[in-house]
């Protein structure tokens, strides 16, 4: 009896604390301050501009509404592209560069992670020959010495490891492409 008794005195303490208290109503919301005309109007966001930091601060991180080939400011950038993240030896991969912004002209450096050199241009190819997961980066520098950095992940497997990952019949795979070879 006496748990009872203590139980409902505490459960009435909890109801009085959530209970309203209507004998201070709340103040009136004040006006707002009079803004001038360049304070009222927010100001202009670049096209392909990330999010404001309250939406980010929301966890509204949806990767499918990114505009990751459009700029992201005023600052130069370059966009890049592989045709191929993923394969077996001799894997032929296509890469692709374009500014999204900055003072022509454009340059790009490549290096494909695999101690083969430097190549420049907006596109260009390679092979991997070799099994190993190689970190390839091309960097773009515009007219006015800006430089950008994008970084590319390439994996190349085995030919059986690649059928097992893609769940294919390893004998249905095409034959690896001979590498080309160059005339003298």
């Amino acid at each position: 009896m006496g748990l009872r008794i203590l139980l409902v005195a505490a459960l009435g303490i909890v109801i009085a604390a959530c209970q309203r208290n209507e004998s201070h109503p709340a103040p009136a919301p004040s006006a707002p301050p009079k803004a001038t005309a360049a304070a009222a109007a927010p100001a202009p966001t670049p096209v392909g501009s990330p999010a404001p930091a309250a939406s980010a601060a929301k966890g509204d991180d949806d990767d499918n509404q990114d505009d990751i080939d459009k700029p992201w400011g005023t600052d130069f950038e370059i966009d890049g592209d592989a045709d191929h993240y993923f394969g077996y030896p001799p894997m032929l991969v296509m890469f692709a560069a374009r500014p999204l912004n900055g003072t022509p002209p454009f340059t790009y450096t490549w290096d494909l992670g695999d101690g083969s050199g430097h190549l420049s241009g907006p596109v260009i190819n390679h092979i991997y020959d070799k099994i190993g997961r190689y970190t390839a980066f091309v960097e773009g520098k515009d007219g006015s010495g800006q430089k950008y950095r994008v970084s590319f992940i390439i994996a190349v497997v085995s030919r059986e490891d690649f059928a097992t990952r893609r769940g294919l019949d390893v004998s249905t795979l095409p034959s690896p492409s001979p590498v080309p070879t160059t005339t003298p």
